[in-house]
């Protein structure tokens, strides 16, 4: 069966799941900061150690496979074959369009989200912005190691997992039979409602600054119905808006990056100027 089938003998009616998790989500923003952050720094480092350890597991375990599938992804990325055909411009732009779009999915690279609730920590903020970094470098790993355990166990050559849950979850199946598929479970269930609150509340700062801190309490009405659409909805459909959003999102912080480097380098110049009049005079 596949992960969203055995997820179905469960029996779980849509509704229900969205109104859980749009309460759960709901009542940690409401909390603040400090309670995001506690909800936060219980959630991810379970989930992160219990899936790279399953991963890792999977890998020392066909440690000998590996050089082998590095010589198949470069060989598939740059195959004489594909240059012959012309297909290789077809191929590299839906690999960059689906790492490009599914990576920021994943880590929010590029798109300053990250800055919001590290700019409320009241520590060092050169250590916030290594850790800002260091998330996303970890979000990076976890899909490179995914991606190498579904080539080790050949998952990925079903085309009727696709390249998604019921993909991984099949690999998990395969190295841990049942356990595999709760381990699975467990991680998307926490990924998926750490998603929703990291984005709920980052959403919900923008939306207090366009609004001069009012209005709070219909944007936690919003944000439950959007959960709860979510929740009941066709996945298909949101995957394809949230492209189009997150390079809406991207534009503008990239443009607003690139004249904050402009006004900076100005101020640079402007103050070297100003230091060698005062040192000939």
């Amino acid at each position: 069966l596949l992960a969203s089938d055995k997820l179905g003998m469960f029996s779980i009616p849509l509704p229900v799941t969205g109104l859980l998790l749009a309460g759960l989500v709901i009542t940690i923003l409401i909390g603040g900061i400090k309670r995001v952050a506690e909800f936060s720094s219980k959630i991810v480092p379970f989930m992160f150690g219990i899936y790279m350890s399953a991963i890792c597991w999977i890998l020392f375990s066909n440690i000998e496979k590996i050089p082998d599938l590095v010589t198949l992804i470069v060989q598939s990325a740059f195959s004489p074959y594909q240059l012959a055909t012309g297909t290789l411009v077809g191929g590299l732009a839906s690999a960059l369009r689906w790492g490009t779009f599914k990576g920021i999915h994943s880590n929010e690279a590029a798109l300053g989200t990250q800055t919001i609730p590290n700019s409320m920590s009241i520590g060092d903020p050169v250590q916030q912005g290594v850790l800002a970094m260091a998330s996303t470098y970890a979000a990076g790993i976890v899909a490179i190691l995914s991606g190498f355990a579904a080539l080790i166990s050949n998952t990925w050559q079903d085309p009727h997992l696709g390249l998604g849950i019921n993909m991984v979850a099949a690999t998990f199946e395969i190295y841990f039979a049942s356990a595999g598929f709760a381990i699975v479970l467990i991680c998307a269930l926490l990924f998926g409602v750490g998603t929703a609150l990291g984005n709920s509340y980052n959403g919900g700062h923008c939306f207090e600054y366009l609004t001069k801190n009012r209005y709070s309490t219909l944007y936690f009405i919003l944000s439950a119905v959007i959960i709860f659409i979510g929740a009941i909805s066709d996945v298909s459909i949101f995957w394809g808006w949230s492209d189009v959003v997150l390079a809406l999102v991207a534009a503008p912080h990239a443009c607003a990056l690139v004249l904050i480097s402009y006004k900076k380098s100005r101020v640079q110049a402007a103050e070297q100027v100003e230091n060698e009049l005062l040192q000939t005079s």
